[in-house]
């Protein structure tokens, strides 16, 4: 990888996966669930476009890209930042200010994208 790390590409599941309807991801702890939401979100975020080539070109999905890369706007959640204080209320409240937060982030990034789309129509016209 980028620091003389190593990567087994099994990017090739990204196209198995847009096949399955409705895929669960059921593996056992320290086996690369989280690996695989990060790569699916880089592959499908439409805001890292711009990274493709440099996430993604020398794997499989990157040599054979399925045509949904980079065409979605992928809502993330990060539970590992949410604090486990020592009352539930505390851990129900962190738990809801880190989901607005999310949401209210994705809800600027959509406004962002209705307000290129209609400048891309304009310029269309």
């Amino acid at each position: 990888m980028r620091e003389q790390g190593y990567f087994v590409d099994k990017t090739a599941y990204i196209a198995k996966l847009e096949r399955i309807r409705n895929p669960v991801f059921l593996r056992p702890r320290r086996f690369g669930k989280s690996l695989l939401c990060s790569i699916l979100r880089y592959y499908y975020d439409r805001n890292y476009a711009g990274q493709f080539d440099e996430l993604f070109g020398q794997s499989w999905i990157g040599q054979n890209p399925t045509g949904q890369q980079n065409q979605y706007l992928v809502l993330y959640l990060n539970f590992s930042t949410i604090a486990t204080g020592p009352t539930i209320q505390e851990i129900e409240q962190s738990f809801r200010r880190q989901c607005n937060n999310t949401l209210n982030n994705m809800r600027l990034c959509w406004i962002q994208c209705r307000q290129w789309i209609s400048r891309c129509r304009l310029q269309i016209t």
